[in-house]
């Protein structure tokens, strides 16, 4: 059999990324969720030259300006759409995806199909199905700006003094944009460091990181900081938060949640996530026993342990949290294999839940997180255009958010506190108000009236109460003002 060669096996790789998320991309229940609305706007703003935004709207943190960058072409070619979103995040996840197979390829002792398969599994694991394709300020960032950085700390380029400077800038990039892959990342740049023994070297790295975060620390000081990030501590329950870890890992790996809100898995998709933790642990423990003399592996899996571990922390259980999980298992699984000989259980194991999780992936066209689909969207904002209402007020968060996007900000809207994300609209909004132009309340009810007697227009699942007047969205509904 001829053998598989890198550049065959990553246009293969990128075909299975790509006709394993059309399904979802392509259906009708597609919906940007809020904070993609918000990136997507961000985005939007750039394209059309009114702003430069590099961190998420209303936030101190979040470092946005990549996916921003990667959805603009998109937009040129396809409009300012969803699917123009979807693409260009994608794109950002098939890139990562390519260099995390490089990264893999570059430890590779076990056989040529190793970090091929290995991929495999990466790509059709449940817990990136929807992830993949999600611009939410800084996750895929975070996860690409990882796998780079990996590639290159395995390979020489990467370790020479400007080689490091680069790694420097990576971390520190990595960290402003999703934290969660910053610790896992800074242990293997300090390993490599460790092991060339090089003050020049170390020096430019550490210089380098410092600097730039110090320069994002001051900008970000002069940012919106509309939503505080909750710290946490030492949870009061530690043997109750020790105890959901299994459950944490178990829903995040099937991906079937929005926020803290599960959704029901599919069979397949429950068999596939539950193959994985038991996969993991077995991993963990094999590695725990063939880490004698391999500090990479040790450190990997003691990485691995802590990426699980940090679901403890939280009061709630964040299962989005555990996305760095998967990439550090395969770099772990690969140092594995270079150590033992396992190539049939193996094989057998991975083409298994490489199957049931290509099935996984394709089922999340028929997933959705919200009563609201686009459609119901479009028509609440056609009505609002024709009653010449071009300003909202909304008390449900989510859904002010995608209005502002799927309106195309023809119809803009504020949520309840005064400034909110984006100080510009709530200005407008209440001017628009005060001198007495159309406005409505626009909200969500769980169920369909129709028509309702009080005025209220029902679109789906979708409500517009005309000329609200601002004592009463304030005492009833809220709002607050400058």
């Amino acid at each position: 059999m001829k053998r598989l060669t890198p550049a065959v096996s990553i246009l293969l790789i990128i075909a299975l990324c790509i006709a394993t998320r059309l399904p979802a991309m392509l259906s009708p229940k597609m919906l940007l969720d809020p904070d993609e609305c918000v990136v997507a706007l961000m985005a939007k703003h750039m394209w059309q030259g009114k702003e430069f935004p590099l961190f998420f709207w209303g936030q101190q943190y979040g470092f946005s300006l990549i996916e921003e960058l990667f959805i603009l072409p998109f937009y040129t070619v396809m409009g300012v759409s969803a699917i123009a979103v979807k693409s260009a995040m994608l794109l950002l996840f098939i890139l990562g995806v390519v260099y995390l197979y490089k990264a893999l390829g570059r430890i590779n002792k076990a056989g040529n199909y190793v970090p091929f398969v290995l991929t495999l599994l990466f790509v059709t694991v449940p817990a990136w199905a929807e992830w993949s394709m999600k611009a939410r300020g800084g996750y895929l960032t975070a996860f690409t700006l990882s796998s780079v950085l990996l590639y290159r700390l395995l390979k020489k380029e990467g370790n020479s003094w400007q080689g490091w400077i680069m790694n420097g800038l990576l971390l520190a990039l990595i960290y402003e944009s999703m934290i969660l892959w910053f610790p896992g990342m800074l242990l293997f740049c300090i390993y490599f460091l460790l092991q060339q023994k090089n003050i020049t070297k170390a020096a430019g790295f550490i210089l380098t990181t410092a600097f730039v975060l110090t320069g994002f620390h001051f900008y970000t000081q002069t940012l919106s900081n509309f939503h505080i990030p909750e710290a946490y501590s030492a949870p009061k329950d530690w043997p109750g938060h020790f105890t959901r870890v299994p459950a944490v890992l178990y829903h995040s790996l099937h991906g079937n949640y929005f926020f803290f809100d599960l959704k029901p898995a599919s069979p397949i998709q429950s068999f596939t996530a539950y193959a994985y933790c038991v996969l993991i642990l077995v991993v963990i423990i094999m590695s725990l026993a063939a880490a004698k003399n391999n500090r990479l592996l040790l450190l990997t899996v003691m990485i691995l342990l802590s990426a699980i571990i940090v679901s403890i922390l939280p009061p709630d259980m964040h299962f989005r949290y555990l996305l760095p999980v998967m990439g550090y298992f395969l770099v772990a699984l690969q140092l594995l294999l270079n150590e033992i000989r396992m190539r049939t259980v193996y094989y057998g194991v991975a083409g298994i839940l490489i199957i049931t999780g290509i099935i996984s992936v394709i089922q999340f066209k028929d997933y959705s997180y919200t009563v609201v689909t686009e459609s119901s969207m479009k028509k609440a904002v056609d009505y609002m255009l024709q009653r010449h209402i071009y300003y909202t007020f909304c008390n449900d968060a989510y859904v002010a958010w995608q209005l502002n996007f799927y309106a195309n900000e023809k119809v803009i809207c504020r949520e309840q506190p005064y400034g909110g994300r984006y100080l510009p609209y709530h200005q407008k909004i209440d001017a628009a108000l005060d001198s007495g132009q159309p406005t409505a309340l626009v909200g969500l009810s769980d169920d369909y009236f129709g028509l309702n007697v009080h005025g209220q227009i029902y679109f789906d699942y979708i409500y517009v109460m005309e000329n609200m007047p601002k004592s009463e969205l304030s005492k009833n509904f809220g709002f607050s003002y400058k």
